[in-house]
């Protein structure tokens, strides 16, 4: 049986071939049994020797022959089948099954070889020829061999060399197999052969085409820190087949960093500044529509627009405002709709500039979750054909959250126009912020020599001397996918481009933050920041994504990590947060002596509408910095009434969760205090908005602003999870974002 087999291979191999090249038959023409001794010539410096089960490829003229050995050593029997009538034998080794052109054949020399202290034949070539009736084949060496010797030391994990003048020596190479065998570059060989190892050491060898390299060449290396070094020959050197040529030993070597004299754009990373001027509170988004003067009044709006009528008119100053023309036979509701989040048993002042033709205007918070319409109509300050300034006030009692809404109801013909929409709470005299510029100033540079082709996510920090350097999390180098790394720049100043300098590596290898455990697809990173001497990135451990919703995933815990190598390596801390809590993505900020935690949910949400409120929300906790931070019960959270310590506070899934600081949407955010404006500024995505957005409060624990636009999708497609890297002087914000 085993026999059989053997022949079914040989058989196959043979039609394979043929299919590849048509001049040859499928089957040897009058098949027999050929027993062929074979051996190596001689290489001075190496040994070679068969092995059981090895293979190599016969070409009797008419056929593709596969021939095996049961047997090892210098000299071992090959069997296989082929023409009887052969006036040649010609054969080559490692095995193909590609055809033969005028007893030519197509094969490769790797052009990345693992180092090799003892060189592997397999990643040589041999090519051997016999006339009619020998029995025996002399396998002939067709390529050059080169020795590098190196010291461990030094670390190296990879070394290249590359032909000056562009002469290829590895690739696509084909081979004659004639009694002097031949080899010559095909169109796909390339100029560079690289040998990587790791903790290379002694004498290592490569193979190459044998070749004349009119003017030198060029040897790199790369240490396993990344530093590199490299040495030219420019005089002509030659490579001999079947022969070993000493490169040389090198030792001590000189290493430094060399960037890349062709960098590479990182994808989905931008660089923006922001700038912001003082402007009243308030806690409604866009309540006087001027944002964009220019557009329709549902552009990019955070108001839930339930009318096709509403249009932008001239308000009560010239600016902007919102205007709501009723034709006959319009019947029903017709109103625009925001829900913020209230503080229980608060007054708050809900007040506007209007104008109405008619008593049936809807003024309203309707407060969550009992449903209570705190109202007030046109029949209290209407009609009017001038513009009147309006407010009531509102005290939610025991809700804890409001639908603003203004429009109409129920009349047919009617005009109300509104403007300066505001919610404060009664007594508030601290300022705000508005934004006031926004400007894309750089993106990131890779100017190493591992090209990052996708890219999920990327956060960003200055270390402990001032140098910007990131965790890159979901990408793809050299077309390798690697869950997170970190790269560093030499950039301590952000006036336009940063540039990656190096990876962290470890004996060439990327050096993830840490390795997902089981059930964990992945480790994702939220923010990075300085304290007390050391470096912590809280992180969350993904265990789901849903493949058609790529806001939609669940998180089996989040964490600290710790490094006190400026974030080169590590450390898993052991205190971890639910993965069902309120702090699975969260950022941080650190103002006297205190750290400051704004987290949410797992997922981004975004909430906008009627009673549509359920888990949207960002969350709060603090500690202090002398304390360890890593362990949860450490921590105060904050119930929008008291600072509780030592238990995460959970959402509640009827609504009536009183620990909700803010309402509208949430994302991957992050925390800045601005001492300029005195301000506390949390930032984030807004899908409907298309961009970021940003709050801000005097303190975290005070009422935050509505949503105000901070950079959006005109400055970077798909912007979000924003790393502040800098607040100048001036208030201004400069952050690197990623792009969805």
């Amino acid at each position: 049986m085993k026999a059989n087999r053997f022949f079914i291979a040989i058989l196959a191999m043979a039609g394979l071939a043929a299919c590849q090249e048509p001049e040859e038959v499928v089957v040897p023409n009058d098949p027999v049994r050929y027993d062929l001794t074979a051996t190596f010539e001689a290489t001075e410096g190496m040994t070679w020797a068969w092995a059981a089960e090895d293979e190599f490829t016969v070409y009797d003229g008419k056929s593709v022959n596969a021939f095996l050995t049961t047997e090892g050593g210098e000299s071992a029997v090959f069997s296989g089948l082929a023409n009887k009538h052969a006036e040649t034998l010609q054969a080559i080794y490692p095995a193909t099954t590609g055809g033969r052109y005028s007893g030519k054949v197509a094969a490769t020399i790797p052009t990345s070889q693992d180092a090799a202290a003892v060189f592997p034949k397999e990643r040589a070539l041999f090519a051997a020829y016999a006339p009619a009736g020998a029995n025996a084949l002399t396998f002939k060496p067709v390529v050059s061999f080169l020795k590098i010797s190196l010291d461990k030391r030094d670390r190296v994990v990879s070394v290249e060399l590359k032909s000056n003048a562009e002469e290829p020596i590895t690739g696509a190479v084909m081979v004659g197999l004639f009694e002097t065998p031949t080899i010559e570059a095909q169109e796909a060989a390339v100029p560079n052969v690289v040998m990587t190892g790791l903790n290379m050491d002694g004498a290592n060898y490569l193979a190459v085409m044998p070749q004349t390299l009119s003017q030198g060449y060029t040897i790199s290396f790369v240490c396993d820190d990344e530093r590199r070094y490299s040495t030219t020959v420019s005089a002509e050197t030659v490579f001999e087949a079947n022969k070993i040529h000493d490169l040389g030993s090198f030792s001590d070597i000189p290493w430094e960093t060399i960037l890349n004299d062709k960098p590479t754009g990182l994808p989905s990373a931008v660089i923006v500044k922001a700038g912001f001027q003082e402007a009243a509170f308030n806690m409604v988004s866009e309540g006087s529509f001027e944002y964009y003067p220019d557009e329709d009044i549902r552009y990019r709006t955070p108001w839930v627009v339930e009318s096709e009528f509403v249009t932008a008119v001239p308000g009560h100053d010239g600016t902007p405002a919102m205007g709501l023309d009723l034709t006959p036979d319009k019947y029903g509701w017709h109103r625009n709709v925001q829900v913020c989040a209230l503080r229980q048993h608060t007054d708050y002042v809900y007040s506007a500039w209007a104008t109405c033709t008619h008593g049936n205007t809807y003024f309203s918070c309707c407060t969550w979750p009992s449903g209570v319409n705190r109202e007030q109509s046109g029949f209290q300050w209407g009609p009017t054909e001038e513009w009147k300034y309006i407010e009531h006030v509102v005290n939610p009692g025991t809700d804890v959250l409001a639908d603003v809404i203004q429009g109409a109801w129920w009349e047919s013909i009617m005009k109300v126009q509104y403007d300066e929409i505001s919610l404060v709470p009664m007594g508030y005299t601290a300022m705000s912020t508005a934004p006031k510029s926004q400007e894309k100033i750089g993106s990131v540079v890779n100017a190493t020599f591992d090209k990052v082709d996708d890219l999920g996510k990327i956060i960003a920090w200055k270390n402990s001397r001032g140098k910007v350097s990131f965790i890159l999390s979901d990408l793809n180098v050299n077309g390798v996918h690697y869950d997170t790394a970190v790269a560093q720049t030499e950039d301590t100043e952000i006036n336009g481009n940063l540039t990656i300098a190096l990876f962290a590596k470890s004996a060439g290898k990327f050096i993830p933050v840490s390795v997902p455990g089981e059930g964990v697809i992945s480790i994702v990173p939220n923010d990075v920041f300085l304290l007390n001497g050391k470096t912590y990135l809280h992180y969350y451990a993904k265990k789901w994504q849903n493949p058609d919703n790529a806001d939609d995933w669940t998180v089996d815990h989040a964490g600290f990590l710790v490094s006190e190598d400026d974030g080169v390596t590590w450390t898993e801390c052991n205190g971890k947060w639910s993965g069902n809590g309120t702090f699975c993505s969260a950022s941080f900020a650190e103002k006297d002596g205190v750290l400051y935690m704004l987290g949410t949910n797992q997922g981004r949400k975004c909430h906008h509408g009627i009673g549509d409120f359920h888990r949207s929300n960002f969350y709060l906790a603090r500690v202090a910095v002398t304390e360890d931070i890593t362990d949860p019960k450490n921590w105060e959270y904050y119930n929008c009434k008291d600072w509780v310590k030592g238990a995460e506070t959970l959402y509640t899934d009827d609504g009536a969760d009183p620990n909700r600081i803010v309402m509208g949407s949430r994302g991957e955010c992050a925390l800045v205090w601005n001492p300029k404006f005195q301000r506390f500024m949390m930032i984030y995505r807004d899908g409907r908005q298309e961009g970021l957005v940003y709050r801000d409060a005097a303190s975290v624990d005070d009422e935050w602003s509505g949503e105000k636009p901070l950079a959006y999708d005109d400055l970077a497609a798909g912007i979000y999870a924003p790393s502040v890297l800098d607040v100048t002087a001036d208030g201004e914000l400069i952050l690197l974002a990623s792009q969805l």
